[in-house]
């Protein structure tokens, strides 16, 4: 396996990861018993559009099959998870004090 393979082999694993975290995103935001307001619902919806975007951008990406493609799709992808551990963090480090 050479370098472009697994670095194409990392960018789908973090797409999967990208595609899990959108959809419990989804089912937070959208889900029964939220209670969003009608103003955050709209916003949300502006997000949801952003985010399906990027996703399906890094996927049309990795379906080019090359090496900068592949390194520019793990970049891309680590700018949503990141965030999603920072906020994790955050959370999880505020709940304790």
């Amino acid at each position: 396996m050479n370098l472009q393979d697994s670095l194409s082999m990392a960018g789908w694993i973090a797409i999967g990861l990208e595609i899990v975290l959108f959809l419990i995103w989804v089912y937070n935001v959208f889900g029964p018993g939220n209670g969003t307001d009608p103003a955050g619902r709209g916003m949300a919806q502006l997000f949801l559009i952003g985010l399906v975007t990027y996703i399906l951008a890094g996927i049309l990406l990795l379906r080019l099959e090359s090496l900068w493609t592949s390194i520019s799709v793990l970049v891309m992808s680590a700018i949503p998870l990141t965030l999603v551990i920072v906020g994790l963090v955050k959370y999880y480090g505020s709940r304790n004090t």
